[in-house]
């Protein structure tokens, strides 16, 4: 553990943020924000928000270890009574993306912007829609991170951000991460950024849920690695279909960058699958189905494991 902080060692306050959304990427990229200075409030429920109130929050990375012993934390029902935000980061499920942007149209001011950092093609649609065409930004992210425990997150690899530059903020937090040597970047388009990252997400989370296994198993096997390039495949023609060009050679250079460079690792679908939680189907491989009607493109496989995970997410009791 490299140091213990309390927020008032973190220095003057910058941005009043909320991080709507306290799992292993919220928790994350939250106390990356605290560490160059900022006022943030995680926004969290359940086990998580119990112990981010009774122990801090800690972080254990590839990086860095942190403790934040003091960390600002509360229930949805308690944000009435918050300082209205400069901005807030949204990192819960895109399943809850109608309930959360409904209640936040009604807390934010004129001036506030949403950052939206979820996994979909369509995830930022909804705020968009419900909440402001201008004051809704896409982030991308490209991190392996998982909560071990509640107030516990371990960060194995990565945690490069993509920005989109359509708001007067999204410098500012492009600069905020900046500080604290987080890799980012900052683009006008970022379609490209989103197919990209579906093109990694409707294969990996996809197998690595239904099959219960790690990345590495399934890479090694060719049976799998063969169902991964075509699942790939068809995310690429629906990519092309949207003026985005992809090719076969960017999903093996994800291939090679997941072996050589995040190792075995897990993914947010296969740990909810695992735990029994409400599976994310629709935005990881639902909108690319929706997106095949559409243009009236074939796609079997990514029909295929849609069907699987819905099936198997009705299966949970809840």
């Amino acid at each position: 553990m490299q140091g213990i902080y309390g927020l008032e060692q973190m220095g003057i306050n910058k941005l009043n943020i909320w991080v709507y959304g306290a799992g292993a990427v919220g928790c994350f990229y939250g106390s990356k924000l605290i560490e160059s200075g900022n006022n943030v409030l995680f926004v969290s429920r359940g086990a998580q928000l119990r112990a981010l109130k009774s122990q801090g929050l800690k972080i254990t990375s590839c990086d860095d270890d942190f403790y934040y012993k003091d960390v600002q934390c509360c229930s949805e029902e308690e944000l009435e009574n918050q300082t209205t935000p400069d901005l807030v980061i949204v990192s819960v499920k895109s399943y809850s993306n109608r309930e959360v942007a409904n209640k936040l149209s009604k807390l934010l001011s004129d001036d506030s912007a949403i950052f939206v950092f979820q996994n979909g093609i369509n995830s930022e649609h909804l705020y968009r829609k419900i909440c402001g065409e201008k004051k809704t930004v896409r982030v991308i992210l490209n991190i392996a991170a998982k909560v071990e425990s509640p107030g516990k997150i371990f960060h194995k690899s990565g945690g490069k951000v993509i920005i989109e530059d359509k708001h007067s903020l999204s410098q500012r937090l492009f600069d905020e991460f900046h500080s604290v040597n987080v890799d980012c970047q900052l683009v006008k388009d970022i379609k490209n950024a989103i197919w990209n990252k579906i093109l990694w997400n409707a294969s990996f989370n996809t197998v690595t849920a239904l099959s219960k296994l790690t990345t590495a198993p399934i890479v090694r096997d060719q049976d799998g690695l063969n169902l991964l390039k075509a699942i790939a495949e068809e995310v690429i023609s629906l990519a092309k279909s949207n003026h985005v060009y992809l090719e076969s050679s960017d999903f093996e250079k994800q291939l090679e960058f997941t072996q050589e460079k995040l190792g075995d690792i897990t993914t947010s679908t296969r740990e909810d699958v695992l735990e029994g939680k409400r599976i994310e189907y629709q935005a990881i491989v639902g909108d690319l189905i929706d997106e095949a009607k559409r243009l009236s493109i074939r796609t079997p496989y990514l029909f295929s494991v849609y069907t699987l995970l819905k099936l198997l997410d009705k299966s949970f009791e809840r």
